[in-house]
């Protein structure tokens, strides 16, 4: 059972606890058959299983994500311009360069991002060492990214209070930055 949740792929913008339920059956004590009606709400209340992933990937891949996402509706704003008789390049010559924000465990990392080809970037993260990257956009809309050297699988979706990744078929949000004099909800209505 564990094989065919840890193969199983969900597409599109559906919260599920695959990764949850193969970290639960992964426990000794389930594997032991130790458990009771009480166990998983002790796990809940003790929050001892919970997914990790090293935050210079997470930085990396919602930085890679972004840019990408803002490159793609650079040009396709440059096209709609082409076809309406327009022509300026201001728009795609602001994207040579720029910077992305992310938050992670309570952290600002400002992400430089520099354009070095059509899917080809060069990022570094608060003035640091620039590391190459690429990205590819695979038909089912996932993008393969390439960082240094290792290959990963994102697919990302942008929500109200930040941007909730698929990273190799682990689920991470990056919350947005916090500007102290906003009040934002995830949900619609009055505050």
């Amino acid at each position: 059972m564990v094989l065919a949740l840890k193969e199983l792929k969900v597409r599109g913008e559906i919260r599920n606890p695959v990764e949850y339920l193969v970290q639960l059956l992964e426990t000794d004590d389930f594997k032991a058959n130790d458990i009771d009606t009480s166990w998983l709400d002790g796990i809940l209340a003790a929050k001892s299983i919970s997914m990790q992933m090293d935050d210079s990937v997470t930085v990396a891949s919602a930085a890679l994500f972004r840019a990408h996402e803002a490159c793609k509706a650079a040009r396709l704003d440059f096209e709609n311009a082409l076809e309406r008789g327009q022509f300026s390049t201001a728009a795609l010559d602001a994207l040579d360069a720029f910077d992305v924000d992310i938050v992670v465990s309570d952290v600002k990392y400002t992400v430089r991002v520099r354009r070095t080809g059509a899917d080809a970037y060069a990022i570094s993260t608060n003035g640091g060492e620039e590391a190459p990257a690429s990205v590819r956009e695979q038909p089912d809309g996932t993008l393969l990214a390439n960082v240094g050297g290792v290959s990963r699988q994102i697919t990302g979706f942008e929500e109200p209070l930040g941007l909730r990744m698929i990273v190799d078929g682990a689920t991470v949000f990056v919350p947005a930055a916090f500007d102290p004099s906003e009040i934002r909800s995830d949900v619609t209505g009055k505050i």
